[in-house]
């Protein structure tokens, strides 16, 4: 049809997307954080267009844990302080919930 929008395809998780996350909670648990982060950054994407809460939650945590693990403290709890928010009623959330209350500042000198 001329001018009609189309629709575009529901976006799927695949099985080489959970592998991938697999992998990447692999390395952080073998504390390569940084490949961690690598393998989890496009994935978070698929699974939020994908509407796959668990697999979006689960990728969204260890996001966080692995920016808090690399110091980059504020980044992580922006992810922690996201996961809580989006998906309250997932597993990853209350360990966000968790680790986001163990996570402190240091207050600027006077």
């Amino acid at each position: 049809m001329w001018g009609a929008a189309r629709d575009k395809p529901a976006a799927r998780v695949t099985q080489s997307d959970v592998v991938a996350l697999n992998d990447a909670v692999i390395a952080a648990a073998d504390k390569r954080y940084d490949e961690a982060l690598r393998g989890l950054a496009g994935l978070l994407e698929r699974f939020e267009r994908a509407g796959d809460r668990e697999h979006a939650a689960e990728t969204m945590f260890w996001l966080a844990y692995c920016y808090e693990k690399t110091g980059r403290k504020r980044q992580a709890v922006v992810f922690y302080d996201q996961l809580i928010r989006r998906y309250p009623d997932t597993r990853p959330a209350d360990a966000a919930a968790e680790r986001r209350s163990q996570i402190h500042f240091k207050k600027p000198p006077p």
